[in-house]
């Protein structure tokens, strides 16, 4: 009986001992390890329509320069438009100008229009922002002719 009660308790320390370790490597090297936390979008802005004398800008700041890609879509979620194809921008406030066309140079009818900006850094990680989800104000492209 004594037996079992002193292996058990070499088990109980043993895994204990194992999880601290695991846990004192994670703080050790958690600087060493890329995460995207100091990556980001943010600050998107649009002007919010397109008029015939007035295009609609999309505004937003990179945390760090970026490799990015604009993709308009119509209210059925289908890529009319490329914006900034594979583009690199620097870090700080960007802007873009849609003219309510799609990509064969149409324009597009009256409706709400959403965007995606996806973004990788030179380290490959990736961000996106989405319209489709974001709900503030001003977030969605609109066509008023």
């Amino acid at each position: 009986m004594k037996q079992n009660a002193t292996n058990t308790n070499y088990r109980f320390f043993f895994t204990k001992s194992i999880s601290f370790l695991l846990l004192l490597l994670l703080i050790i090297c958690s600087p060493l390890l890329s995460f995207s936390s100091d990556f980001f979008i943010r600050e998107v802005i649009t002007n919010g329509s397109v008029t015939p004398k007035r295009s609609a800008e999309i505004s937003f700041f990179l945390s760090v320069n970026a490799n990015i890609n604009i993709e308009i879509y119509d209210p059925d979620y289908t890529v009319i438009r490329h914006l900034g194809k594979d583009r690199n921008l620097p870090k700080g406030t960007n802007s873009f100008s849609w003219d309510g066309k799609d990509d064969s140079g149409t324009l597009v009818p009256n409706e709400a229009y959403y965007f995606i900006i996806t973004a990788r850094d030179t380290h490959g990680n990736k961000v996106v922002y989405n319209s489709m989800v974001d709900q503030q104000a001003g977030a969605n492209l609109l066509i008023d002719f």
